[in-house]
């Protein structure tokens, strides 16, 4: 068994140790957040952190109503530029927390008084040390260069922010029922991935398209089908796939897309079936229901992690060995 596989199914019980074990940090967080609530939030991360961010930020606008943005690290580590951030919460996550441009990107934030939140597998690191507060992941070590457990850790150390500052209780009751819903789905998940892959052939171009919260886990996977398959995935949001992309759709023309939920799943089922009807392979992943809509990117990417990790051996490739590639990236 790959690194990669092992890993994918160890995510039920990692998510558990995370809810178990960092539930009195986010409320610490959270009551912070309410007592003096930021103007705003910045997300600083890279890769699939960066995916993860893109989560965050639809999960707290919906959540809080604050406005939330991503940072563009070299405007700090390779421009200089200051950052003016008084009043405001700047999130930095990081599976290593070593990255230098993200950790750089908190602690001028902190410096121009913003209040910092580290997401990290590892609490004595760099990053976070550079924060007021840190959630961490709680994974244990991941060893596969592709994040799997350290992804899905990542949304639902957003969700656990995100539900005790805004004091949601259904999006909390939603997340404990998580970890068992992942584990009742991981077979399932499996043989979805495993029968796309197959139907997707040595396919070397495609659309993921996800809707939403769910343009979150088209990222990912779009970026895993590269790293492990070598596959040129483009993701985009189902919204902005037909404001131009769709113009590369013939027939045959492979789309993978995230089944959207919530309010967005009439429009996203639309926009498929606008797709199909010009003759494109439409290919859905999705995962059982969760208890709360908002909470189903932690569960739809399961799928895409196997469909990735299918296609690289199905030609031939290590998973857990992308070339040029090595677990930890430093980039400034």
């Amino acid at each position: 068994m790959s690194l990669m596989a092992a890993e994918i199914g160890e995510q039920p019980d990692a998510l558990g140790r995370l809810l178990d074990t960092q539930d009195r940090a986010a409320v610490r967080l959270g009551a912070c957040l309410r007592s003096d609530p930021p103007r705003g939030v910045l997300f600083a991360a890279r890769g699939s952190s960066d995916h993860a961010a893109q989560y965050g930020r639809y999960l707290f606008e919906l959540s809080t109503g604050a406005p939330c943005a991503l940072a563009a690290p070299s405007l700090v580590t390779v421009l200089g530029r200051p950052l003016r951030l008084s009043g405001w919460l700047a999130v930095g996550i990081s599976q290593s927390g070593q990255g230098p441009d993200v950790v750089a990107v908190l602690r001028r934030a902190r410096r121009s008084g913003a209040l910092c939140l580290a997401i990290t597998n590892d609490a004595g690191s760099p990053l976070a040390l550079a924060a007021h507060h840190c959630l961490e992941l709680s994974t244990g070590p991941e060893r596969a260069v592709a994040a799997t457990k350290t992804y899905t850790a990542s949304l639902a150390a957003l969700a656990l922010a995100a539900a005790h500052w805004s004091r949601d209780r259904a999006l909390l009751r939603g997340l404990r029922g998580v970890p068992r819903r992942m584990s009742r789905a991981l077979a399932g998940a499996r043989a979805a991935g495993e029968e796309t892959a197959r139907r997707l052939g040595d396919a070397r171009d495609l659309a993921v398209l996800g809707r939403g919260p769910e343009y979150a886990s088209a990222l990912e996977l779009a970026l895993k089908l590269k790293e492990c398959a070598r596959v040129q995935a483009h993701a985009y949001s189902t919204a902005d796939f037909v404001h131009g992309p769709a113009a590369l759709v013939a027939k045959g023309f492979p789309v993978v897309a995230f089944r959207a939920r919530g309010a967005y799943a009439a429009g996203g089922a639309a926009a498929l079936g606008s797709l199909r009807r010009r003759g494109a392979d439409v290919r859905v992943l999705s995962a059982p229901p969760s208890a709360d809509w908002r909470l189903s990117p932690v569960l739809s990417i399961v799928p895409g992690q196997w469909l990735a990790l299918s296609m690289a051996l199905q030609r031939g490739f290590d998973p857990d060995r992308p070339p040029g590639l090595r677990k930890v990236t430093r980039t400034w």
